[in-house]
């Protein structure tokens, strides 16, 4: 997950026939011809931040017999060469890559980097003092490994279409919108988790081309489909969690599929002295109280009592200070007892569309589609082509 990069939509125009979405059996999800956006001509590519290196960083190239075809000529590599970025050039030894650059290898789909491998083309270009790694990589494949990333093939087939085309339809949002900056998406749960190609499953392949092409759109306009690990119980707005303007197909729904998900209920604790410390407060935190609660009953925010006297913190400030073990801003319960912080919790992650471990049990314990998925999560949502064939 997938923090939003600023939900909301794309106003698209020339818009046909869209259908809704309907219970269908898994893997039977296709929108028909004249259901199209056609935000594009072809294919895109997508744009994927892989590491933005700072001065004295390194970057690892190369794979056994590798040859590194750049825009200027082709470099020899031996196995995994090392490549420092020194400010204004990429060097190893006495030599360097002329930047800006377009790295390939010659016979091979895939860039190897850092011990894994990014399908399409590495771009290498200067930010400052900063060089950015950036793959170009067709939007179908980069889902694979997204789909394969984010869930993987211990999912049902329906629950990973599912997962395609919400995915699909965020990756797409990211595309549209952002085609001044100099990268769509990273690599990790700001955006939506990839580690490039990494041997996914063939269900997963099977999964993402059973639903090629296919996005959610909502009165004509692409929905950024959102997803979180597990709601906790209902998915909360776009709103509520990101702030600005919401749609219907965001504005949250009851989930009944992800009680016995991990993570559903937690516990975190902490020191009071490493909260306060965390929250930028200064003493120990004697006591929790005033809480303030979202509609859909996340944490709003609440105070806490120090040294200081008592101070106003967020729910997501207070979600950091307790560490990782507090997996949302759903707390239920906040106290202290002696030296330490307890929280008790529901659901990981924002809570916004998709439950992926609610999906899951949709698919595997009660045969739902991944067209029926997905209106549960998204009510009002349709299916559509996003680009021309």
């Amino acid at each position: 997950m997938r923090a939003s990069r600023g939900v909301l939509l794309l106003v698209l125009l020339g818009v046909a026939g869209l259908t809704a979405l309907v219970h269908s059996p898994p893997g039977r999800n296709r929108a028909p011809e004249d259901t199209a956006l056609d935000l594009f001509q072809s294919e895109p590519d997508i744009r994927a931040l892989l590491r933005s290196l700072k001065p004295g960083e390194s970057l690892r190239i190369g794979e056994p017999g590798a040859k590194i075809c750049t825009d200027g000529a082709d470099v020899a590599v031996a196995s995994n060469t090392l490549f420092v970025w020194n400010g204004q050039q990429l060097v190893w030894g006495d030599q360097a890559l002329r930047l800006p650059c377009t790295l390939a290898v010659s016979g091979s789909d895939a860039i190897p980097l850092d011990g894994g491998a990014w399908p399409g083309e590495v771009h290498l270009e200067r930010a400052d003092a900063n060089l950015l790694v950036i793959a170009f990589t067709p939007l179908e494949e980069y889902l694979v490994g997204v789909v394969q990333s984010e869930m993987g093939a211990s999912f049902a087939p329906a629950a990973l279409e599912a997962q395609a085309i919400a995915s699909r339809s965020y990756a797409a949002t990211q595309i549209a919108n952002r085609k001044s900056a100099r990268f769509d998406v990273d690599t990790t749960q700001l955006t939506q988790v990839w580690r490039g190609s990494s041997n996914p499953s063939l269900k997963v392949r099977r999964a993402v081309e059973a639903t090629s092409n296919q996005v959610l759109c909502h009165k004509g306009k692409l929905v950024e489909g959102v997803f979180s690990a597990t709601c906790g119980g209902t998915t909360r707005s776009a709103s509520e969690a990101f702030g600005g303007r919401s749609i219907p197909p965001l504005d949250g729904v009851e989930c009944n599929h992800c009680a016995a998900a991990p993570f559903a209920t937690w516990s975190a604790e902490r020191s009071a002295t490493a909260v306060a410390a965390s929250l930028g407060v200064s003493g120990a935190i004697s006591s929790v109280g005033g809480l303030e609660f979202t509609p859909s009953g996340r944490l709003a925010s609440a105070v806490v009592h120090c040294g200081s006297g008592p101070v106003s913190v967020s729910a997501h400030a207070l979600k950091r200070a307790l560490g990782p073990e507090a997996r949302s801003t759903w707390m239920t319960h906040l106290r202290t007892e002696g030296a330490t912080v307890y929280a008790d919790g529901r659901g990981f992650g924002h809570g916004v569309g998709l439950c992926q471990h609610g999906a899951g049990s949709m698919a595997s314990r009660s045969g739902w589609s991944a067209a029926a998925i997905l209106a549960h999560y998204y009510p009002g949502a349709k299916l559509a082509r996003l680009y021309r064939p």
